[in-house]
């Protein structure tokens, strides 16, 4: 079918802002995301092959496509075609795991040419006759953390019905329908609710920390592991002062902003899952919208209360999450005077909890870091491993050093 005959599609708010930073930012691989699964036994190729192949098939946010038309982008769903998956065998190399290692980094640096191209790239790979593995780069404009996990466990859950000769049934939860859930809500009341909410929230905009996100893109990365004990303590604390990780870790940044900065009226950036429905939390696509928080830390108040007010906050802000962020952006008119965020720094809170098995074979899942970013520090806190929390920080290079970033000792995590 000819791309003109085909059934054309807005972007969804949360693809809008992506498609514009990319715009801007044509060489860098700023939005690539995913990684890797790796698979502890022997698996057969054409089976893992075929598995892969019916995950594309059967989900159509991941054969989305984007074209332009009068500088206006579109996508559209491209028919599904059977690919020939890549194998790669590294068992042969001196340092398989390095060569692995090398091959997934210089992956993950390279940029998806968003215009009519595929914006996902599978490959299988061979570590030793006990170690393969799958790699998954995708562009973020057709999937968010979510939906990554969706295809790790589609993954799983086919090859183990092929390899036992079930039947595989694989439900379509197509992303086109989340693009008419969101035309009935730009058209709702509840969105004039919102938009009256982050308007009365930014009637003033704290300049400090407004921020171009083009601004240097160069990024690290820096993971720490807090140890059991150290992580039962966090959770224990939170438990105590009925609060989630999430308001715990952002009531620390706001914490730690205020100590750096002076400044008690504060803005940061948290992501939010931005789906609604039973049918979107199966969907494969870009969902991922993002709530700039605004808070005013009075420094005289306790922690149980700072906690209790950051809470409300955040509940509040969450109650009014679908507003989309790039059009109150465009409503605070930020770009008149170079600005496209309202904020420096992000938090962003993981408990994805992925398949540890793969037709009773251990597996493990790896994320890659693409070496770039938007904001100048992003903090991820995940909980999936062995239930310890894990911290990676990633920071633009021009902003930050990585003594700055790295604690001297474990008493400083805190």
């Amino acid at each position: 079918m000819k791309n003109s005959d085909r059934a054309h599609f807005k972007l969804t708010h949360p693809q809008k802002r992506i498609w514009y930073i990319d715009k801007i930012n044509t060489n860098s691989p700023l939005h690539n995301i995913g990684g890797c699964l790796s698979i502890y036994e022997d698996i057969d190729i054409e089976v893992m092959k075929e598995t892969i192949n019916l995950t594309i098939k059967s989900n159509e946010g991941l054969r989305l496509r984007v074209s332009e038309k009068e500088n206006e982008p579109f996508q559209y769903v491209k028919d599904f075609e059977a690919e020939n998956i890549d194998f790669l065998d590294f068992s042969n190399h001196e340092n398989p795991q390095n060569e692995k290692e090398e091959w997934s980094n210089e992956l993950f640096k390279r940029c998806f040419n968003l215009e009519d191209n595929k914006l996902y790239y599978f490959a299988i790979y061979k570590i030793s006759e006990k170690e393969y593995g799958i790699l998954l780069n995708i562009h973020h404009i057709i999937s968010d953390g979510w939906s990554i996990t969706l295809i790790q466990k589609q993954i799983c859950d086919i090859y183990r019905k092929l390899m036992n000769k079930e039947y595989v049934y694989t439900k379509n939860y197509s992303y086109l329908d989340f693009i008419k859930d969101e035309e009935e809500y730009l058209n709702s009341e509840r969105f004039i609710k919102n938009k009256s909410f982050w308007e009365d929230k930014f009637l003033d905009v704290p300049d400090e920390f407004l921020y171009k996100t083009s601004n240097s893109l160069e990024g690290k990365r820096q993971c720490f592991d807090i140890d059991e004990e150290l992580s039962n303590k966090i959770k224990r604390f939170a438990d105590d002062k009925k609060c989630s990780l999430n308001t715990f870790f952002i009531t620390v940044l706001l914490i730690y902003i205020n100590k750096v900065t002076y400044r008690n009226d504060l803005v940061i950036g948290t992501p939010v899952f931005n789906r609604t429905n039973r049918d979107q939390k199966n969907m494969i696509g870009m969902f991922t919208s993002t709530v700039p928080f605004r808070f005013k830390l009075d420094i005289g108040v306790k922690i149980k209360d700072l906690i209790k007010l950051v809470n409300r906050e955040l509940k509040l802000s969450f109650l009014n999450q679908k507003y989309p962020y790039d059009l109150l952006i465009k409503d605070l008119k930020l770009s008149k005077d170079g600005y496209d965020s309202l904020f420096k720094m992000c938090i962003n809170y993981y408990n994805s909890k992925y398949d540890s098995d793969i037709n009773g074979i251990d597996v493990e899942v790896n994320e890659y870091y693409c070496g770039n970013q938007s904001y100048s520090l992003q903090i991820t806190v995940k909980e999936w491993k062995e239930n310890n929390i894990t911290l990676n920080f990633d920071y633009k290079t021009l902003e930050y050093s990585d003594n700055e970033i790295k604690p001297a000792n474990k008493s400083q995590y805190f």
